[in-house]
């Protein structure tokens, strides 16, 4: 799966990522990635750690889906929860994350 950036400067490979966590930042809490040999990156920074966190469980949510669809469009005939949360039209394997 990938991931770009809240400000869409960056594409993440995710099957690249060691771990995922949201990091205070003065009065923003960043969502970092940790990838490679030990290396860093921001994907998103949100106005409140909760905020964050619905960030970080909607990446799971479409992770989650990913697996158990394949990397492919949501075909129809899925139930209406699957179809309401995401546009049958967009990949499953891409998620951006949201600006605010």
């Amino acid at each position: 799966m990938f991931v770009i950036g809240q400000h869409k400067d960056l594409i993440v490979n995710l099957e690249r990522v060691n771990f995922i966590k949201i990091e205070p930042d003065e009065n923003d809490f960043d969502i970092e990635i940790n990838y490679a040999d030990d290396d860093w990156d921001v994907i998103g920074t949100y106005n409140s750690f909760e905020r964050a966190k619905e960030v970080l469980e909607e990446m799971t949510e479409r992770i989650v889906l990913t697996q158990r669809f394949g990397a492919i469009c949501i075909p129809e005939r899925q139930d209406n929860m699957v179809m309401d949360m995401y546009d049958k039209e967009k990949p499953l394997f891409i998620y951006e994350m949201p600006k605010e």
